[in-house]
């Protein structure tokens, strides 16, 4: 039997097993085999230095399991998400504001300048400043900002703008003359223009307000960039339509928003045609012209004058008028155009005329605009040396010798009783001019005078057989406001630009706000109701019940 050790005095023998129950080493005083206690002791020195100071670990297995755990997953996810969109809404944001192109989807493009306007914008030759003095909260002061800020987007900078208070800007208001709200002011250097209220507004046939100031304000832009304002005078003392009274509203006001000054002249309490006058508008007088009157014609014509000339209805010769204008080309035949396929409802005399190639018509065929011309007489065209004329409008072509499409009816009476039919050899078959252009070079010799202050060389003047179609009033007065029936105040205007030489000048109008209705039946409501109020919502709910199923599922 062998000495105990100095280990303990129950130390086994090597190779003993230990006591059952406790591992070897694992007591306080054990030693591992084939060493000593103190060996031991080091070895625990040497782990407990081994560990950190501070707060234990997250054991492995814990973070483990806390990193596989499906709340977390769900938690990073919606966390990068979140991330993820906020950032993609930041950067679209930071570019939206560096981009100014948008896109307008209204049906009747309200928010979109017209063509012309927006060719006028980006071709400015100098900066434009406009001021627009409005109230705050007003509907109207609200549309002159919108439209303000096409110009300045069309423009690419050459147009800015300002919307201010002229109550609280009581010194900038004085500087520009305003007294009203919703007036505009556009400078272009030293040339100011003003916008008055007034014009931009205009009125329709049923007397509704419709808002058109990008006709007024289009129009002042092209006044600020001009270095002089045309004048156009209405010929007075023959019966004409008194200017000064207020007649022609419409046309006028629509003259004066595209720059022009306008005014009257009597030829007779004249020394002529004042040199600043660019266009003399001859319409509709219910005297035949003096001798005195067309002498002085003459010659403004052979120095480059420039007319517009709207008949009288319904055979109302006027000869030494009429043999004036057939020198020129254009011979009124005092009749009354019947065009039995293109006409308004149910009036052959109600003509819609078709649209020959002139740059008086093509704005508005491109526009897909009509025009209507009632109770218009046909113009018979011929060519007389040095004069260059052309057809405008005219009536319906076709049908047979016996039974035209169109004609010119010569028999007031029986038209007049509603009877209307076509008589050979007395009547003009169709087709019928009824506007029509004629233009001639000046001739040095006869011309006598000043030139006409105007862009158009020449010679220059446009016939309308009929002058109703610019005629303002209202319907349920017995007088058709036909100014208002879609080009018809285009087509006048654009013939005053054309004969001055101004095809710059336009006539914008404006867009229709169309109240649209919707007029359901009981069935279609019912179905409404039933998907919008029942089925939606039903619909809602069994997708969140899904969803909810499904995350339980994870």
């Amino acid at each position: 039997m062998s000495e105990p050790s100095d280990g303990g005095p129950d130390q086994p023998e090597d190779g003993a097993a230990a006591p059952s129950g406790e591992a070897a080493g694992s007591g306080p005083n054990d030693t591992v085999a084939g060493g000593s206690g103190d060996a031991a002791g080091d070895g625990d020195a040497e782990r407990q230095a081994a560990v950190p100071d501070g707060p234990s670990p997250v054991p492995s297995g814990r973070l483990a399991n806390w990193l596989a755990a499906r709340g977390t997953r769900w938690g990073t996810a919606t966390a990068i998400y979140v991330v993820v969109v906020a950032a993609v809404l930041v950067a679209v944001n930071l570019v939206g504001s560096r981009i100014t192109t948008g896109w307008d989807v209204t049906a009747q493009h309200l928010l979109t300048l017209s063509p012309a306007s927006r060719r006028i914008a980006r071709s400015v030759a100098h900066p434009v400043s406009i001021i627009a003095f409005t109230q705050p909260g007003d509907p109207t002061g609200a549309e002159i900002q919108v439209l303000l800020q096409q110009y300045a987007r069309d423009s690419h900078g050459r147009i800015t703008y300002q919307v201010i208070d002229p109550v609280t800007h009581t010194a900038v208001a004085a500087r520009y003359g305003v007294q009203a709200y919703n007036t505009v002011v556009v400078q272009s250097g030293s040339n100011v223009q003003t916008v008055q209220p007034t014009s931009l507004t205009t009125y329709n046939s049923a007397g509704n307000a419709v808002f058109n100031g990008e006709t007024a304000i289009t129009n002042a832009i092209l006044r600020a960039g001009a270095s002089v304002s045309l004048k156009v005078d209405w010929l007075a003392g023959d019966g004409e339509p008194n200017i000064a009274s207020g007649r022609h509203p419409n046309a006028t006001a629509a003259l004066r928003n595209m720059g022009y000054q306008v005014g009257s002249l009597n030829l007779l309490t004249s020394n002529g045609v004042p040199s600043n006058v660019a266009a003399l508008i001859i319409d509709s007088p219910t005297r035949d012209l003096s001798a005195a009157e067309i002498a002085t014609l003459r010659q403004y014509a052979a120095r480059g004058g420039h007319l517009v000339v709207l008949l009288p209805p319904l055979l109302k010769p006027l000869p030494r008028l009429d043999a004036l204008l057939a020198s020129w080309g254009i011979a009124p035949q005092n009749d009354v155009a019947i065009d039995l396929v293109q006409h308004y409802q149910t009036d052959p005399t109600q003509i819609v005329p078709h649209y020959a190639s002139s740059p008086i018509t093509t704005p508005i065929q491109q526009a897909n605009m009509a025009t209507l011309l009632p109770g218009t007489q046909g113009l018979t065209l011929s060519h007389p040396r040095g004069y260059t004329v052309q057809t405008v409008l005219q009536t319906t072509a076709g049908g047979t010798a016996t039974a035209p499409k169109s004609w010119g009816m010569t028999n007031l009476s029986a038209l007049l009783k509603g009877r209307v039919s076509y008589i050979p050899h007395t009547d003009f078959p169709g087709p019928l001019s009824v506007a029509a252009t004629t233009q001639a070079a000046v001739q040095p010799a006869s011309a006598r005078g000043p030139l006409p202050l105007s862009g158009a060389p020449g010679f220059r003047a446009v016939v309308f057989g009929n002058s109703l179609f610019i005629s303002s009033g209202t319907l349920t007065a017995g007088q058709g406001a036909y100014i208002t029936i879609q080009g018809n105040q285009d087509l006048f205007l654009n013939a005053v630009g054309w004969a001055t030489g101004q095809s710059q000048g336009i006539t914008v109008r404006p867009n229709p706000s169309l109240s649209t209705q919707v007029f359901l039946t009981a069935g279609t409501t019912r179905s409404l109701v039933l998907t919008f109020v029942a089925g939606v919502p039903l619909l809602c709910f069994v997708l969140a019940i899904g969803t909810w199923v499904s995350r339980r599922r994870l």
